[in-house]
């Protein structure tokens, strides 16, 4: 196993020993699992390019929809995609469905508090990715 080092502010990294803590990990533990939830390096690009593809009237269509239905409709609508979803993959359209039901009950159930910490969160974890992908490149040279 290799060892890697890396320098972060300071400030950074009391939050990071602070969320780890929160896990019941240590900063060593915590840090692995998001390497190992990354997964290899060279699939880095593909997953942060995937994307649900739907064309452009369908995804239209599918917005329309969502937005004109009630907030029962659209958890009844959830509900029956995701049951789906579990006897056969769905389609790109029924994916991109249960993409978009999901960011309009995220918006209703949003906590502005919550989400500026978890945009700050998802900055600090991508500049730590970052920081690590660096590092390994420069140990590979």
């Amino acid at each position: 196993m290799t060892t890697v080092q890396i320098q972060i502010p300071d400030q950074q990294a009391a939050a990071l020993k602070a969320h780890a803590q929160a896990c019941g990990l240590t900063v060593e533990q915590w840090l692995m699992q998001q390497v190992e939830q990354v997964g290899p390096l060279s699939n880095l690009s593909a997953t942060a390019n995937h994307s649900l593809t739907v064309d452009p009237e369908t995804a239209r269509e599918i917005g329309s929809r969502i937005s004109a239905m009630t907030d029962s409709d659209v958890l009844q609508r959830y509900h029956k995609l995701v049951d789906s979803s579990l006897q056969s993959d769905p389609s790109a359209a029924d994916r991109f469905e249960i993409e978009q039901i999901d960011a309009r009950l995220d918006r209703a159930n949003a906590d502005p508090r919550i989400e500026e910490r978890d945009r700050k969160w998802d900055l600090e974890r991508s500049e730590l990715l970052q920081s690590i992908e660096d590092l390994l490149n420069k140990l590979k040279k």
